[in-house]
């Protein structure tokens, strides 16, 4: 399962801290899930990524994809979950 995510996404934080939150509670040996955090960014004519909900969610996206360089893709799904519920809630 291929995870496409932004970090300042209402509908997507809504998604991580809800289903995708029982999803991770499962026995995950037979499902290789994976996080990509991007969204609907795109790289401008100054090629610098511009994020659907600014800059802070381009941080936001950064933080993700470094916990999946050095914590691995399981540990960084449940820090997106966390995030996600933590914006959600307080911004």
């Amino acid at each position: 399962i291929e995870l496409y995510v932004e970090t300042l996404c209402s509908e997507t934080q809504k998604f991580a801290f809800t289903s995708l939150k029982k999803i991770m509670e499962q026995d995950l040996r037979n499902i290789d899930l994976k996080i990509y955090a991007y969204g609907k960014a795109y790289t401008n004519d100054e090629n610098r990524i511009v994020c659907q909900h600014g800059e802070k969610e381009c941080e936001g996206n950064k933080m993700i994809n470094c916990a999946v360089k050095y914590l691995g893709k399981l540990q960084a799904i449940k820090a997106f979950i966390c995030m996600s519920e933590e914006f959600y809630y307080n911004g």
